[in-house]
Order: C-alpha cells, then structure tokens, then sequence
C-alpha cells in the first residue's frame, strides 16, 4: 500500500519525504538511513546531524542514524507532532489534546487540554518554552510572548462565554442566598 505524503524535511542540497505509512524517500544528498513499515501511522519526522526520528499516532519514536530514543509512549492517545529540543538532547511529544510528554533534556513549561484541537507545536528558539497550534489557528503559548493568532476571536469569545457563566452562577447563588435569608428574617419578624 503506498502511503500519503506527510512530511519534508530539508537538508543543503536535498530533503526526505515521510509518509503516513512510515516510507522515507530521499532525494538529492539525503542518505538512507532506513525506515518502518509497520502497519502504524507516522505523523512527523525531525532530523538529527546524521539521521532522523519519526513518531507514530501512537506515540512511538523511531530512530534512525545517530538519532537516540530518549523514550517512547504507546499509550491510547493520538500525537500529532514531534520537535526537538535545541540541543539535540531530548524531545517533545504532543498530543491532540495539548498534552506534552518532554524527553531527555526537554524541559516541562505545562500542557493545555484543547479536546482534540492541537495539530502543531515549535520550541522557541532559546529552548525555554513552546507554542502550541490548534486547528482554528489560535497559537497559545507556554513560557513565552503572544505575537498573534490567524483568528483570535473564537478564543476571546469562548473565553467572554466562560467569564459570563461564572458570573450568572454566582449572581444565581446570591441570589438563592438572599432568598434564604429574606424568607428568614420574614419569620423572625412575624414571630416578634
């Protein structure tokens, strides 16, 4: 079965092609470094100096060349991306939910819970926190500046939503309470 085109990763002067059913093909100076084919599906693929890594839906991650596997998940979960840290040292591993699962000498700045919404994730460049992409193209961030997102209303609105549910379940509940307490003082006031 040939698989769907899912990933290019570039090297001087040629790149790799990862496919969902864990196929690599390399062109120009990209080298073999071999491949799975495993009846998984491969979602992402992250070069080394001299090799590569590639992540299955599942959560594991496979090694190729000098690449080194600091840890692998294969739990029922869906991840959706992969990216190294800034040292070569260790890994992030996210979910579809915002979950992150840090490797080797990846550091843990949280996770989000988006129920199911996150498609992407990038390390910033000094290594000291991560942005997370969801499906709607808000960008939110972990230990880091906000610069934007493509449509950052639906964020603001479902943010105003949950403000404004707050503040009708405490008016209700004051409003219960005051209830309570009228309806007390009426009897103290007809038993004077």
């Amino acid at each position: 079965q040939d698989g769907d085109a899912i990933d290019l990763e570039l090297v001087e002067e040629g790149y790799y092609i990862l496919k969902n059913n864990g196929d690599i093909n390399e062109f120009g100076d990209a080298l073999d470094y071999g491949h799975v084919r495993n009846g998984e599906k491969f979602v992402d693929m992250e070069l080394s100096d001299r090799g590569y890594y590639v992540l299955t839906e599942q959560g594991n991650i496979y090694t190729f060349g000098d690449a080194k596997n600091y840890g692998n998940l294969n739990i029922n979960k869906r991840f959706v991306d992969l990216e190294l840290t800034r040292t070569g040292k260790g890994y992030y591993i996210l979910d579809e939910n915002g979950e992150i699962y840090p490797y080797g000498d990846a550091k843990d700045y949280g996770s989000l819970d988006l129920d199911g919404k996150v498609v992407s994730m990038a390390v910033t460049m000094t290594g000291k926190g991560y942005y997370i992409l969801d499906k709607d193209g808000r960008v939110l961030n972990q230990n880091n500046g906000y610069f934007g997102a493509i449509d950052p209303l639906p964020l603001m609105e479902e943010k105003f939503a949950l403000d404004i549910k707050g503040i009708v379940s405490t008016l209700n509940l004051i409003r219960e309470k005051l209830a309570v307490l009228t309806d007390s003082i009426a009897d103290w006031l007809r038993k004077r």
